[in-house]
């Protein structure tokens, strides 16, 4: 599906896929973290959460640049949930 990033539309699509996939990316690797915390594996448990806070930083960047794009989705992102 191509975008139209010139188009407002355009791109608000764009921001709402990344936003998404970071999200879920933050979730999963979260997941991991606690699955491999009780077995003791301490190396998968670190990288899972070096992977969620990776995740958690595209999270909020995608944010800013929604805010950056348009100034009134700043109201609009500070009423969206943090997961």
């Amino acid at each position: 599906m191509a975008t139209d990033f010139g188009r407002p539309e355009g791109r608000g699509d764009v921001v709402g896929r990344l936003s998404q996939i970071s999200s879920r990316t933050n979730l999963m690797a979260i997941d991991n973290v606690l699955r491999a915390v009780p077995r003791g594996d301490r190396g998968y448990a670190e990288a899972a959460l070096e992977a969620a806070i990776v995740a958690r930083r595209m999270v909020t960047t995608t944010r800013e640049f929604s805010a950056a794009m348009d100034p009134a989705a700043l109201d609009e992102a500070a009423l969206q949930p943090t997961d």
